[in-house]
């Protein structure tokens, strides 16, 4: 058992999620996509990973020219969604401004699991 309160009765699996600041699966998949994707940009650490990005770039001067989005290659087959290349750059483009510039990995991985575990967890 990963967590029990003393004498109530049990947590549902969300509640237990919630109580103990975790990431609902797909939220934590796209945290390490995000935070690979944070270290390839700013570091160009691992290079091979670093190599599989591109920032955007518009043909004309546009508003979210300097909003450090990237740019998602196209595919063909429903297996290449899965690719870091394709999931990383399309993860990234979904995080808001705030959270995508954020000066230090510390700092970008707070306020990464902040923005997640609030959206995940937001009462409808």
């Amino acid at each position: 058992m990963v967590y029990q309160r003393p004498y109530t009765s049990p947590l549902s699996s969300t509640a237990l999620l919630q109580n103990l600041h975790w990431l609902p699966i797909e939220r934590r998949v796209h945290f390490k996509l995000a935070t690979l994707a944070y270290k390839a940009l700013h570091t160009g650490q691992p290079p091979y990973l670093s190599e599989l990005l591109q920032h955007y770039e518009p043909t004309r001067t546009l508003r979210s020219s300097s909003s450090s989005r990237l740019s998602v290659p196209r595919r063909n087959l429903g297996f290449g969604s899965r690719a870091f290349r394709v999931s990383a750059p399309e993860v990234w483009n979904l995080l808001p401004a705030g959270v995508r510039g954020s000066p230090s990995v510390p700092t970008f991985r707070r306020r990464l699991k902040t923005q997640y575990f609030q959206s995940a967890h937001a009462n409808p």
